[in-house]
């Protein structure tokens, strides 16, 4: 509870914060958002999900050189699911510069979350670094890395996680196309690796002033407790378009898809998801 309330003090400082300053030298985003979907397994059931995304964005400053402070507030409400009416509040202190050759950074993420109906919840810290190197002045690498330790609240158990990812951007047609491979792994015995084969475009049609991101996954999964294996697909489209005054409306939808088994038994599930947000941008 005093973890939480903390990261509420702190949020709230830095939204004071950047209201009195971003008239000066500061500057970022702040937006707002509605997930929402519905898994459906193949034993017939199924169940609708909701996250508001109350609050992301960052903070920079032209004081800060490369540094900026990124933050999250969001609340989960999944029916049939044991995360309902979860809350999770993240800070995201970060580093990016851009130097002849590419870009590097990365970001250093506080995750505090809060299950619903009781004290449980959780502490993640993950860092995360990146790296853009230009081939040519239309085509580059992109590589990012991130670890995640998790101690649920209460316990002595921890939860790590690892990934990578590297891909090849080449810009083509007025947009960029990207393909690569992301791999992640699991360091606790019952979690599992997973390795995604990576293929997106994204354009700005300035005839209608929309950004639009066409992204796709193949994924392969393997579970470390029981041996299991299963594929799954991810298709879907992300959509922005400024509206005036600084505000952004946003707009992303996609089907997950299973081909074989989910984690626990032996059947598949599909998931559709929407969302729905508006970004103010100053």
């Amino acid at each position: 509870m005093k973890k939480t309330l903390l990261l509420l003090v702190l949020l709230l400082a830095c939204s004071i914060f950047s209201t009195e300053v971003m008239a000066s030298n500061v500057h970022g985003s702040i937006r707002s958002a509605v997930e929402t979907g519905n898994r459906h397994n193949t034993d017939g059931t199924d169940y609708d999900f909701t996250k508001l995304i109350l609050a992301d964005g960052f903070l920079k400053s032209d004081d800060w050189g490369n540094f900026q402070l990124g933050y999250v507030v969001h609340k989960n409400y999944n029916q049939g699911d044991d995360n309902n009416g979860e809350t999770e509040i993240e800070f995201r202190p970060g580093y990016q510069k851009t130097i002849d050759w590419g870009t590097y950074g990365g970001q250093l993420i506080f995750v505090q979350g809060r299950s619903a109906g009781d004290s449980s919840g959780y502490d993640i810290v993950k860092p995360e670094v990146n790296l853009t190197y230009n081939l040519t002045d239309k085509s580059r690498i992109y590589t990012r890395g991130l670890y995640e330790h998790r101690n649920n609240t209460g316990s002595n158990s921890a939860n790590d996680w690892v990934e990578g990812e590297v891909q090849y951007q080449s810009d083509i047609g007025g947009g960029t196309i990207g393909t690569g491979l992301f791999i992640g792994d699991g360091v606790e015995k019952k979690d599992d690796d997973e390795v995604r084969g990576l293929l997106n475009y994204h354009k700005y049609f300035s005839s209608t002033k929309v950004f639009a991101n066409f992204y796709s996954e193949l994924r392969y999964h393997r579970n470390q407790d029981n041996g299991k294996k299963w594929k799954s697909y991810k298709v879907g489209v992300y959509a922005n378009r400024p509206i005036g005054k600084g505000f952004v409306l946003e707009a992303e939808t996609n089907v997950y898809h299973d081909f074989d088994e989910t984690w626990d038994v032996e059947q598949s599930y599909r998931e559709l998801f929407f969302m729905t947000g508006i970004k103010y941008e100053f």
